[in-house]
């Protein structure tokens, strides 16, 4: 009896330890599907008017470290402004409406902040997520808005919030092309 006991336990352990262990090994083997669009936000402020709307088909070119050439005591290490960008070359329009005096005008290019100066992530991190997904040439959609108002206690500036990055491929494109 105590050997069946024995051999019993050791078989139910034997199957717990590696049936989790090959589980495991099956969750980390397993490719992660990139997700079908980056969804940004709106900062929470009722303070922040806006100057300007873009919607835009772009292509991916390149993530490439910049140094900021500032000329204040931060730079170009502390002053948040240094690091890798995704860089895009917008080829067409979607959507473009200027509602403000100093609205921005219409892009030809268009990049945003990944990394800071130490290659840290910047920003939402499910962003920089999307982005390494990328592959230059690939076509997107970016939507962003232009806001400018108080963003810190004292403090008047522009902010300009990704609000969607979306891979798409030249059906699409041609399609949204065709129904602006």
């Amino acid at each position: 009896m105590k050997t069946f006991k024995h051999t019993l336990l050791s078989t139910c352990l034997t199957a717990l330890i590696f049936g989790s262990v090959s589980h495991a090994a099956e969750e980390e083997s397993a490719p992660s599907k990139p997700p079908k669009a980056y969804i940004g936000q709106l900062p929470d402020n009722d303070k922040l008017k806006v100057l300007a709307e873009h919607k835009v088909i772009a292509r991916f070119q390149e993530v490439k470290f910049r140094r900021c050439m500032g000329r204040t005591g931060n730079c170009p290490d502390r002053c948040g402004n240094s690091g890798e960008f995704a860089n895009f070359k917008i080829t067409d329009y979607l959507h473009y409406k200027k509602l403000g005096k100093y609205g921005d005008d219409k892009y030809t290019t268009y990049s945003v902040q990944v990394t800071d100066f130490d290659r840290n992530p910047k920003g939402d991190p499910e962003l920089g997520a999307y982005i390494k997904t990328l592959k230059p040439g690939d076509l997107v959609v970016i939507e962003w808005k232009h806001l400018y108002g108080a963003v810190r206690p004292g403090g008047h500036s522009p902010v300009r919030p990704l609000l969607l990055l979306k891979k798409i491929d030249k059906a699409e494109a041609k399609r949204l092309i065709e129904a602006k």
